[in-house]
């Protein structure tokens, strides 16, 4: 079992999200302006139940998943 304390290192070390992106204006629904002029572009996506697969074909996703993980 893990120790609360460790728990609470952990969340306290990670910092805040701002201070690695620093966003400065919203330019469309999902994208958004950095004050050093980038442009940063959230993606979401919805997973497969995996209760309902057999082995087979969960390893067909996971290897369609990676794929895609590679392209970006």
């Amino acid at each position: 079992m893990t120790p609360l304390r460790r728990i609470l290192k952990d969340y306290n070390d990670s910092g805040a999200l701002h201070a690695l992106v620093n966003i400065h204006a919203a330019v469309g629904k999902n994208l958004f302006l950095t004050k050093s002029g980038a442009l940063v572009m959230l993606l979401g996506m919805r997973g497969i139940d995996p209760d309902c697969l057999d082995p087979g074909e969960k390893d067909r996703i996971a290897r369609r998943f990676e794929s895609a993980l590679r392209f970006f």
